[in-house]
């Protein structure tokens, strides 16, 4: 079914989309179907009712995770709530455009991000894809940094850490492991 906008006086612009989603209430496991998306919450139809105030956990096909608390409840479902990141806020609505078709107005009206201030121990990554975050450094070396970070860029692709060339080399558990390029270019021209 083609996804379709719904106009309502929310907080923000819910995409019309019908896909599974598995849900988690109470530690106990739930599929259902998503009735909308926002960039605040998602409507369910469910054959559970949780409390008001419960937290939900859930995972929507070709959306991402969200979690939550249940807000209101519906014949046939329920919806929750949730406050996304801005750097997940950013990507759920570049996924909204894109499944409804049109660019959504609350892509406008999403807050703007504080400006990018860097404490000593963090740096400024910019990622192949165009985007930007602030990254806290776990370990440093003269080689390569590991960096903590929600966003894992693919291994081997290219990022720039302040303004020095970087090359990921690994995932970790909590970000990724990156190599500067400019010192392998040394090295490599050096006669040992």
């Amino acid at each position: 079914m083609i996804p379709q906008r719904s106009h309502n006086k929310r907080q923000t612009d819910r995409v019309a989309l019908h896909v599974p989603v598995k849900l988690l209430i109470d530690d106990v496991q739930y599929e259902g179907e998503v009735i909308d998306v926002s960039l605040s919450g998602v409507s369910v139809n469910c054959n559970v009712r949780p409390a008001i105030g419960a937290k939900v956990i859930a995972y929507v096909e070709g959306i991402t995770r969200f979690e939550g608390t249940a807000a209101r409840l519906f014949k046939g479902g329920f919806a929750f709530s949730y406050d996304l990141p801005q750097m997940k806020r950013e990507r759920v609505a570049r996924k909204l455009a894109e499944l409804s078709g049109q660019p959504l107005p609350f892509e406008a009206a999403a807050p703007q991000p504080k400006p990018k201030t860097v404490e000593s121990d963090e740096r400024l990554v910019r990622f192949a894809d165009g985007r930007e975050g602030i990254c806290r450094i776990l370990d440093a070396s003269v080689v390569g940094l590991t960096l903590l970070s929600q966003h894992r860029p693919p291994v081997a692709s290219e990022v720039i850490v302040n303004d020095n060339p970087a090359k990921v080399v690994r995932h970790t558990r909590d970000g990724f492991v990156v190599e500067f390029t400019r010192y392998w270019q040394a090295v490599a021209s050096r006669s040992w």
